[in-house]
């Protein structure tokens, strides 16, 4: 049985939280239920849930979208999944308080449209860093506060499974969210709930280093292995990026996601091994998370590698 892709099937490669006509979703063992409009009664969580939930056989079955989310929560006895939320902007509180009941609303309704959200969404927590010396952090500088946050992990803070979920590299130590200004002005523009549910947020990969993917090969070569003998066979296939500060590389290590798309980023991250998560996940901009037409340059183990212009810069800002 294959686990790397527990997707369903979208056509044209769509994600679940396109607003696409019923008929065209395909999934084994799953009814897709329509969305809930109204879900005023979902809050913001005010502290970790602390009971690890129950989950059935039924439940744990890869043939079930997103299982990786239950089966991570239960192979560690842990009582709740999500990441970690880096704020980087400060001054309007309320809509900050706006921005992350959407997050959580938008969150449930993901869940509920498949039938999760009763075995999963109580289980839903992403933990909110704050701190005003954060105000305008640079990619670097919260890749670093995050990697303090991982190096400090305790069951006290982080609940029961915490130390094990860390050791296995689970997603909320080898990934994190961060809202910056532009998110929060992207979401105050938000005509409707839709759009709100679409509003960004930022993915960063914990642990990166630019230099690997330097954008003339999108994957990472092993050490013994000379560029030069890669041979393309096809010159047509070769695809090139754009400059995205400062670097053409196809994976710069940061994403955007939609704030209503955690429950699938999280299953993602929880496929596949630490080291390849991010990359099967991973949506270049103007892409935003999880929007799969990037797969199209991926490379999977089968297919020929594909070429980029070569890295013209720093990664990060």
């Amino acid at each position: 049985m294959h686990l790397a892709s527990p997707r369903c099937v979208f056509p044209h490669h769509r994600n679940p939280f396109s607003r696409l006509p019923l008929p065209s979703f395909v999934c084994k063992g799953d009814k897709l239920r329509p969305f809930v409009t109204r879900v005023e009664q979902i809050s913001i969580p005010s502290q970790r849930p602390s009971i690890s939930p129950k989950f059935t056989p039924e439940d744990l079955s890869f043939h079930k979208i997103w299982p990786f989310i239950a089966n991570t929560l239960a192979s560690n006895n842990s009582t709740s999944w999500g990441l970690p939320i880096f704020r980087t902007t400060y001054g309007n509180d309320d809509l900050w308080k706006l921005y992350l009941e959407t997050l959580y609303r938008g969150s449930y309704r993901s869940l509920q449209r498949f039938g999760k959200e009763s075995t999963l969404f109580p289980h839903f927590y992403c933990p909110v860093i704050e701190d005003p010396s954060l105000e305008g952090a640079s990619k670097n500088a919260i890749r670093e506060t995050f990697a303090k946050w991982v190096t400090d992990t305790s069951e006290e803070r982080d609940g029961r499974g915490a130390l094990k979920m860390r050791q296995k590299q689970a997603p909320p130590y080898i990934a994190c969210l961060m809202a910056n200004a532009y998110c929060l002005e992207r979401f105050a523009e938000a005509r409707d709930e839709e759009q709100r549910d679409e509003a960004p947020i930022i993915v960063y990969k914990g642990w990166h280093r630019p230099e690997w993917t330097d954008g003339e090969i999108h994957k990472e070569i092993d050490e013994y292995q000379d560029p030069e003998d890669i041979y393309v066979p096809d010159e047509s296939e070769l695809i090139f990026f754009e400059e995205i500060d400062g670097s053409r590389a196809p994976v710069l290590g940061w994403m955007f996601a939609e704030i209503s798309a955690i429950p699938d980023l999280y299953n993602d991250l929880a496929t596949n091994a630490s080291y390849d998560a991010f990359y099967r996940a991973y949506a270049r901009r103007p892409r935003v998370f999880a929007d799969q037409e990037d797969d199209v340059w991926k490379v999977y183990g089968v297919k020929s590698i594909v070429f980029g212009p070569t890295h013209s810069g720093p990664a990060e800002s």
